[in-house]
């Protein structure tokens, strides 16, 4: 009976890949506004390589998603200056 072959190199990335977490060299906050934070680490991934990521922090929010008795959902159309057009949008605040 012939065992189970050896795991090819894409394999064992895959697998490395998703466990455990990211080692942070250093992190340096680049900007710090009244809504959210712009951080940029260094960081050696759980698969071994070593990058430099952006980071946009944010205290959080909430979103709603009322359903109505027949079945449709509840939006809201707002306008949004990033993208310069109105946007239907869940319910939500911070």
């Amino acid at each position: 009976m012939r065992g189970k072959p050896a795991p090819t190199r894409l394999e064992l990335i895959v697998a490395k890949a998703g466990k455990g977490t990211a080692e942070i060299l250093s992190s340096e906050m680049i900007y710090q506004g009244r809504v959210f934070g712009l951080r940029r680490d260094e960081v050696v991934e759980p698969s071994g390589v070593r990058a430099t990521r952006e980071v946009i922090t944010h205290p959080g929010s909430v979103v709603v998603l009322p359903v109505l008795p027949d079945g449709r959902i509840v939006m809201i159309r707002q306008y949004r200056h990033a993208t310069r057009q109105y946007l239907w949008e869940l319910v939500g605040g911070a």
